[in-house]
Parts: C-alpha cells; sequence; structure tokens
C-alpha cells in the first residue's frame, strides 16, 4: 500500500476487511494519521511482518508496538530515502 493516495478510512476498510494480512509495507502514506496506523496495524490479528517509515516509530504508541511484537509481528523500520 506505499506510495499510494490512501486516507485513514481507506486504510481501515483494508485493515477491517483484509484482517488476514501477514504482510504490510506501509510508507510513504501521506494522507494516513499516526493514530490510523496503529488502529489499522492492531485490526491486522494476523500481521507476522510490517514495515514502517522510521520517524512512526517515536509517534506510534509504544503499547501498540508491544502488542504487535507480542503476537510474533516483525516490525521493520526504514529511513525515509532523501
Amino acid at each position: 500500500m506505499s506510495y499510494t493516495q490512501v486516507t485513514n478510512e481507506g486504510l481501515m476498510a483494508v485493515a477491517r476487511q483484509l484482517s488476514c494480512i501477514q504482510d504490510l509495507k506501509l510508507v510513504h502514506m501521506k494522507h494516513v494519521s499516526v493514530d490510523c496506523f496503529a488502529e489499522a496495524l492492531l485490526a491486522c490479528g494476523c500481521l507476522k511482518k510490517v514495515k514502517l517509515l522510521m520517524r512512526l516509530r517515536m509517534e506510534i504508541p509504544s503499547h501498540v508496538i508491544t502488542q504487535l511484537e507480542n503476537r510474533g509481528c516483525r516490525l521493520r523500520w526504514m529511513e525515509k530515502p532523501a
């Protein structure tokens, strides 16, 4: 879903409909709020691997990151290319 014009509503619709998603790359999504990222990640209960921008590491609540890791989800943080 990276590099798309998806909005908060669009990301949540995908998260609800495809809760069995196991691998997501969510980078360069300008129209999605941090709160929506957190809510969508928690809604996808089968996630095994997620790639996010490093700046979100400090913005997504730590309890969300902990919950994902406790489920066995591997979080990969990437720097935004110049």
